[in-house]
């Protein structure tokens, strides 16, 4: 279970986790009334944090049939002006990750003017390194 943006106080995160059965998590807290990241499991698959940050939190761990698998959970730069930076640390991780990688989250980013509920018809800042992004990570987007 990840949750991205709970705004949750230091702690109540484990109090969530346990209350959704699971038996291991993790937390990043808040700073001021932005941020908090908890990021919850069950103890037999064996997850490994190897890099957190309050946007990024990359693991490693095997999957039901014993296949390493590397995840990166993200919680995307919400200032337009520093998107890169979460964009470049993901390129070094993918560097780390297993060959079976999973890259989920929220972005906060849209690759097309269409994705955009917005009034206005003008370009959206950042899509083309956003779609760059996604090419060299040769990630694709899930959809329902």
């Amino acid at each position: 279970m990840f949750l991205m943006e709970t705004r949750l106080p230091k702690d109540i995160g484990k109090k969530i986790w346990d209350k959704c059965g699971f038996e291991v998590g993790w937390e990043l807290p808040r700073e001021g009334m932005s941020g908090g990241l908890p990021l919850a499991w069950m103890d037999r698959q064996k997850l490994h944090i190897l890099y957190e940050s309050k946007h990024l939190v990359h693991t490693d761990l095997l999957d039901n049939r014993g296949n390493p698998l590397s995840i990166t959970f993200v919680y995307g730069q919400p200032e337009i002006s520093r998107r890169e930076e979460v964009w470049c640390k993901l390129r070094e991780l993918k560097l780390l990750a297993y060959q079976r990688w999973l890259c989920i989250g929220d972005f906060n980013q849209i690759l097309f003017v269409k994705e955009n509920f917005s009034f206005g018809d003008g370009p959206i800042p950042s899509a083309e390194n956003f779609q760059l992004l996604v090419l060299d990570l040769q990630l694709c987007d899930l959809v329902a």
